[in-house]
């Protein structure tokens, strides 16, 4: 942020601005007071943040101070044209252009731990990993403590080499994995490890020319995912994406033709008729919907899955597409923890073992990640209806205040069907009921 100050007012004025989506975005010159709770709705609406953490007396101050003091029409304004300022800069994104050999050392050291974390969570929602026992799980408590790991993980050189010679099965014997937005490789790793022959695309030259591994070297192409994907029809056993494919904006036309392509390699037998999984930060519902809409007139099953794969608050959008005539084509239930918006990784998990397909759910096996997870279901179970109760105990003129009625209704469900929520983490017994409260 840079600030200038100016006199008038009965605060001092200064300028608004932040360096956001690779350009200085000045928002006006407003009052002093008010340019830290101004940062906060922008890096809330930039990062997508569920709630805010500014009272509604600040929102409406800053709202004023925008209608009065800037172009923006208050605070809905700003948050409008910040959307617009997102999609302009994706859609003006050119890796090859943005990364150099500077960038792309710098995208390596400071990705090293999570992305290989997340490209083994994605192998486990895609059902190439077991969810335990395998060696692609993490038997952690903590994210700080997985990203720790991974990034251990490389300092002890397991890479791709490595990770090949260390795996059970023969290199390759698993059939071809593509990994769509590779970078320098580290999303490739946790697949070898797994006995998959991994290919790698991304647009970005200085990228591939940088490999974590030298054994990467002929395994990493440089491919636009708008231009198809450099692989025979039917020669993939699976095409694996992390944090890539949001780059395709909302060009309907250019999605529904990475989806036919995606389709065409993984068409042929290989692991049950093919598998699709990514990972990626949606820039809009439309852009999901137009995501899953495009997989599904593909001939795939697709749905989208929210997880949080760091054990945080942070919170990560997986699109899993399976080859139709294999899959039962009803989509997982939707999750209250995510305004029933969408399906869960608990509830994805949960439909794929109701038809004997991979993942396998696996919330009552200690140190897995579907573990830990169910336990933030009943963290939010147990904080709903303490508040119900409290709201109940002072009386129902403050209940609705205090409380969104939805929360309120599912509350009183969850004692209805749950009786003491209190003792369910150690009432294994109760935890189907509960699982059906919350997933609907």
């Amino acid at each position: 942020m840079t600030s200038t100050a100016e006199g008038g007012g009965h605060f001092r004025r200064k300028e608004c601005a932040v360096d956001l989506y690779g350009a200085r975005r000045v928002i006006g010159v407003i009052a002093a007071p008010l340019i830290t709770d101004v940062l906060s709705i922008v890096r809330a609406a930039a990062k997508k943040r569920a709630k805010l953490s500014l009272s509604v007396e600040r929102v409406a101050a800053v709202d004023a101070e925008l209608r009065a003091a800037t172009r923006f029409d208050g605070v809905d304004a700003l948050r409008v044209q910040l959307k617009e300022w997102q999609d302009a800069y994706r859609a003006e994104f050119d890796a090859n252009k943005h990364y150099d050999a500077r960038r792309a050392e710098a995208y390596t050291s400071w990705n090293e731990g999570s992305q290989e974390m997340l490209s083994r969570r994605c192998l486990e929602l895609a059902g190439l990993a077991d969810v335990a026992g395998d060696g692609c799980s993490f038997a952690l408590s903590s994210g700080r403590e997985r990203v720790a790991a991974a990034r251990r993980s490389t300092a002890k050189k397991r890479t791709y080499s490595e990770a090949t010679a260390a795996s059970p099965d023969t290199p390759g014997s698993k059939g071809v994995l593509v990994d769509i937005g590779c970078g320098t490789g580290l999303s490739c790793t946790p697949a070898a490890r797994l006995g998959y022959s991994v290919i790698g695309c991304d647009l970005a030259t200085a990228m591939l020319r940088a490999p974590v591994d030298v054994a990467l070297e002929g395994r990493l192409f440089r491919s636009d995912m708008r231009e198809g994907i450099p692989v025979r029809s039917g020669a993939a056993a699976a095409v694996t994406s992390i944090g890539a494919l949001h780059f395709l904006g909302e060009d309907t036309t250019a999605i529904a033709n990475f989806f036919a392509d995606v389709a065409r390699v993984l068409a042929g037998p290989p692991c049950g008729g093919g598998v699709f999984c990514a990972q990626f930060f949606p820039s809009s519902p439309a852009q999901s919907t137009a995501m899953v809409a495009a997989a599904e007139g593909a001939g795939l099953w697709a749905t989208l899955v929210i997880d949080q794969p760091h054990r945080t608050n942070g919170r990560r959008t997986f699109l899993i597409a399976r080859d139709a005539s294999r899959s039962d084509t009803s989509l997982a239930r939707k999750c209250v923890l995510y305004d029933n918006a969408s399906a869960c990784a608990l509830s994805y998990a949960h439909a794929c073992t109701q038809r004997s397909l991979s993942p396998r759910l696996a919330m009552d096996e200690p140190d897995t990640h579907d573990h830990w997870f169910w336990r933030e279901h009943l963290r939010y179970a147990h904080k709903i209806v303490r508040t119900r109760r409290y709201n109940l105990s002072r009386g129902a003129d403050t209940t609705e205040a205090a409380q969104p009625p939805v929360e309120s209704e599912l509350a009183d469900r969850l004692i209805d069907v749950c009786g003491d929520v209190s003792v369910l983490e150690a009432d294994q017994a109760m935890w189907p009921r509960m699982f059906d409260v919350l997933h609907t």
